[in-house]
């Protein structure tokens, strides 16, 4: 029964993976690509007191474009993909997972 389990926890850690930049270091904390991109953007914003560049402006059309496609990619996989691991995981006796950041 163990083998299923670890080929689910596999199948949805690659899952989870696609969120990532192409760039994260194996075992690091999720992040989400969209959201990263969009903290640099941010960040590049806030920080000059003139219009966007070209750059800039490209940069956010991206942003906006993509993050519709991952919201919804992300909500099938709390809606769906979650709950079916956790139902696997708890028939087998093991705990269930939850995707909420625990406190430091």
């Amino acid at each position: 029964r163990d083998k299923p389990v670890t080929a689910q926890l596999e199948a949805f850690a690659k899952k989870l993976a696609q969120f990532s930049p192409p760039d994260a270091r194996p075992g690091a904390a999720l992040t989400l690509d969209v959201l990263a991109k969009l903290e640099r953007l941010f960040g590049i914003i806030q920080d000059v007191d003139a219009a966007p560049t070209a750059r800039v402006k490209t940069a956010v059309a991206d942003v906006l474009r993509e993050a519709p496609a991952v919201v919804e990619r992300w909500q099938k996989l709390i809606a769906q993909d979650l709950p079916a691991l956790n139902q696997e995981l708890e028939q087998a006796g093991l705990e269930r997972l939850s995707l909420e950041e625990k406190p430091h």
